[in-house]
């Protein structure tokens, strides 16, 4: 005959399987790229946009975006390229392939790039408020 101690630690598990499953749950409905997602202390995260650098080409070469955003270029061309501001707001040195340099923008403005090797590759960044 079992005893009702021996049950305890089986409703336990349960407990604790019943509590995980409810946390991941909220967890998917609050992960990144959710808008209701939210960082440490309760604010939302810096959204984050792409552009990649593909066959000598920054791709948009125009970006529109909001103050706070975050900007991330990622090189996909097998040669090293630069994300370099014509008016010194940014400089991502040397990226190789499958390198990213990241920028977050902080003031408006409209911010021309180019590639320091391929002067002929050029990007902008327009930030509103």
């Amino acid at each position: 005959m079992r005893q009702s101690w021996m049950l305890a630690p089986a409703s336990a598990l349960a407990a604790v399987a019943v509590v995980m499953f409810a946390a991941a749950a909220v967890c998917a409905k609050t992960g990144p790229g959710n808008s209701n997602s939210v960082g440490l202390a309760g604010v939302p995260p810096d959204p984050t946009v792409a552009v990649k650098i593909s066959e000598f080409a920054y791709k948009p070469a125009t970006v529109t975006i909001k103050v706070g955003t975050t900007l991330k270029w990622t090189n996909y061309d097998s040669i090293q390229h630069t994300v370099t501001a014509r008016h010194g707001a940014f400089k991502s040195g040397n990226l190789g392939l499958g390198k990213s340099f990241s920028h977050t923008f902080k003031t408006t403005g409209k911010f021309s790039y180019y590639c320091i090797f391929h002067t002929f590759m050029n990007g902008t960044v327009i930030v509103t408020p």
